[in-house]
């Protein structure tokens, strides 16, 4: 699971309301705010921005990384972080102490 904000935008790109919520993949969350759009009685909600929580943070901790200027705290956040780096991503894999995997 992934956790994903969705920022509720009216016409004119104004945020009307945050939620955040766990799902599979960004198209569960896609459906989970295709649903409170349906069925929301803010009438100015006419779509949606979806973010992807640990993602960003992932990239973040990224360029903390290469500006060799990462904390130990920082450091411990991307072990906690490790089960959502794709498979490939070497280079937070090997920072999270994740060894390659030779398949």
């Amino acid at each position: 699971m992934r956790t994903f904000k969705i920022t509720f935008q009216d016409d004119n790109d104004n945020e009307l309301w945050p939620s955040q919520i766990d799902a599979h993949d960004v198209d569960e969350a896609t459906r989970y705010a295709h649903l409170i759009l349906a069925t929301t009685n803010w009438n100015d909600a006419v779509k949606f921005e979806i973010t992807d929580i640990q993602g960003v943070r992932l990239e973040y901790l990224r360029q903390e990384l290469r500006a060799e200027r990462i904390s130990i705290g920082e450091l411990i956040e991307l072990q906690s972080l490790a089960k959502y780096i794709d498979k490939d991503d070497l280079e937070l894999l090997e920072a999270s102490g994740i060894k390659e995997s030779k398949n």
